[in-house]
């Protein structure tokens, strides 16, 4: 079992290795300098990629499943959550450990459309794992190092050198995985006019919605939770390959392990994608509940063109931008956290795993500690024993997610919702004791409860 598992992973890193360097043989040709890299690195890249077609999205094959006790139980407890709010529209929900695959829909995913397993959702900030992973592996391969710095790795970049040095200092790529580049996030709001242009730009590049933040920066060292953090590590990696970020993905990542996933506003918006709903009047609309792409901030003048796809694609990208399924990212989680995955390399994941901050930030809700844009968080089961799971949450913007692993029971949850159900109350934690949690977390707390019974 051994030589298989070092044969699968030898095999696997060359097929990785041989595809990055297919991807990317513009950047990888001569000395592997940083110096001499970036005066061989053209500007076209500075300018964003036309759109390409998205994943086809279906259901895996090949796998186990659970059985039809355990199925039932999973059953229960994701409606149980699900049905105990009043302001809801679909959800999706998959367990993976290598070997068993489940997954579930309820809701529907638009008006009189019911979700389905193969339905396509925003992930919102659970992308960030993939651009962690991303990272890890192009440092693993010598592209760049954790202590490079980003005005040498952007050296030459328009749109970078642009932007203010006061809120976008010299930050190393260590200090952007972590978040302590003293990074601020952007003051505005989702529905604030001025965040219109970027969809209006013809030429748009990441670069322009960098711009939007005025913040100064903080001293570096602290902990800040910011997605231009993510933004940044996406230009490095797009800039340094001269291969734009989604085919970076398809090659380098999702490929070797057969995951779909796609990243806005690259990919074309899927026909069939889980619409986003939320309170319009959080942004800037009416004072109801409903679809997202059907409204219209009231700030926006009559004449000013407004596209919901296009402007949370734009403001996400690296940071938030993924679309997949509960079941592909289930997948995706477990290739990535688990010593069996094949997402990156053993020693990759061991940095990665270990990159947690001793210090308890309070981060999506919750306590917990942050790493290389993953987040280590304890949960308490009923019989008081806690245990602990890796992964990023994600939520705003119409949606929710939930994506773990936890590493005793080899086991990897997602939850996916199109609805805001991350920011309601959930009934599975003692809110007087500090417990919080809303029904996505519920729902992964109870199935891992549910799941260790059996292992």
């Amino acid at each position: 079992q051994a030589a298989t598992q070092a044969a699968t992973q030898a095999a696997t890193q060359a097929a990785t290795q041989a595809a990055t360097q297919a991807a990317t043989q513009a950047a990888t040709q001569g000395s592997s300098s940083n110096d001499t890299k970036s005066a061989e690195i053209s500007t076209e890249q500075v300018i964003a990629v036309q759109k390409v077609n998205p994943p086809e999205f279906t259901t895996p094959l090949g796998f186990s499943e659970f059985s039809v006790s355990t199925i039932s139980e999973f059953e229960k407890i994701m409606d149980k959550h699900f049905y105990s709010v009043d302001k809801r529209m679909g959800l999706s929900v998959s367990i993976f450990d290598g070997k068993y695959l489940w997954s579930d829909t309820a809701g529907y995913a638009r008006e009189a459309i019911k979700m389905t397993k193969t339905t396509p959702l925003g992930v919102s900030s659970s992308s960030k794992t993939f651009i962690s992973a991303l990272t890890l592996t192009l440092i693993d391969q010598g592209h760049y190092g954790f202590d490079d710095k980003v005005r040498t790795l952007l050296s030459g970049h328009t749109g970078y050198e642009k932007l203010e040095s006061s809120v976008f200092p010299d930050v190393t790529v260590r200090e952007l995985l972590s978040m302590t580049g003293g990074l601020n996030q952007r003051a505005q709001k989702n529905y604030d006019p001025t965040l219109n242009y970027v969809v209006r730009m013809p030429n748009w590049h990441p670069s322009d919605t960098l711009g939007i933040t005025t913040v100064p920066a903080s001293k570096p060292g602290k902990f800040i939770y910011s997605d231009n953090s993510s933004v940044i590590l996406g230009l490095i990696a797009q800039y340094q390959m001269q291969t734009d970020l989604n085919q970076l993905y398809q090659t380098i990542l999702l490929a070797p392990i057969s995951v779909e996933a796609g990243l806005k506003p690259i990919i074309k918006i899927p026909d069939d994608i889980a619409h986003p709903h939320a309170d319009y009047s959080k942004y800037g609309g009416a004072d109801k509940w409903g679809d997202l792409t059907l409204n219209r901030p009231a700030r926006l003048s009559a004449e000013t063109s407004y596209d919901f796809w296009e402007q949370d694609a734009r403001l996400a990208w690296a940071a938030a931008g993924m679309v997949s399924t509960a079941e592909d990212m289930a997948r995706w989680a477990y290739e990535l956290y688990s010593p069996k995955g094949r997402a990156i390399s053993s020693e990759s994941r061991s940095l990665l795993v270990n990159s947690f901050s001793g210090e308890i930030v309070q981060f999506s809700g919750a306590p917990q500690r942050y790493g290389f844009h993953s987040s280590q968080r304890e949960y308490k089961l009923t019989d008081g024993s806690v245990f602990v799971t890796y992964g990023h949450p994600g939520g705003g913007g119409g949606g929710g997610s939930i994506l773990y692993y936890s590493p005793a029971l080899d086991l990897a949850i997602s939850v996916l919702a199109n609805s805001e159900l991350g920011y309601q109350r959930g009934q599975c934690g003692d809110f007087r004791a500090g417990d919080t949690t809303n029904p996505l977390t519920c729902i992964a707390r109870e199935l891992f409860q549910e799941a260790s019974k059996s292992r």
